[in-house]
């Protein structure tokens, strides 16, 4: 029976310590600060590839508590947007130096074409009502 009827209503409620959000809120704006500078550079050479490869192997370092954040929030859209920013700091990380500029333009037609970059403020609208 459901609470018209007199039953129980489970609710889910979520608690994210203040670090644990903190941290979740600097994955954010970091992955927003590095998806901004692809996107807004106008070619390869005006993306410094060694800063990027920092910040996208830092990010990668902190995937694993992220992910487990997410599932924690148990929003499942966050939790595909971080799979898809994963796979695309994976693929900054790994590229070599040959094929950097050709990944890089391929990397920011896709941050583009899926508006990647806008995603990580909507997530911190999100942490802020938790």
């Amino acid at each position: 029976p459901g609470p018209a009827a007199g039953g129980d209503e489970r609710i889910l409620v979520v608690t994210i310590n203040p670090d644990e959000k903190g941290m979740l809120a600097h994955y954010l704006t970091e992955s927003e600060m590095l998806m901004l500078g692809i996107v807004n550079a106008r070619d390869a050479d005006e993306v410094d590839s060694e800063l990027t490869r920092q910040m996208a192997d830092e990010l990668l370092a902190q995937s694993s508590f992220v992910e487990n954040q997410a599932q924690r929030i148990n929003n499942q859209e966050l939790t595909r947007f971080i799979n898809r920013l994963e796979s695309l700091l994976l693929e900054l990380s790994n590229t070599g130096e040959d094929d950097y500029d050709l990944a890089l333009t391929e990397i920011r037609g896709l941050i583009q074409e899926t508006r990647m970059h806008h995603e990580p403020s909507r997530w911190q609208a999100l942490l802020a009502s938790i």
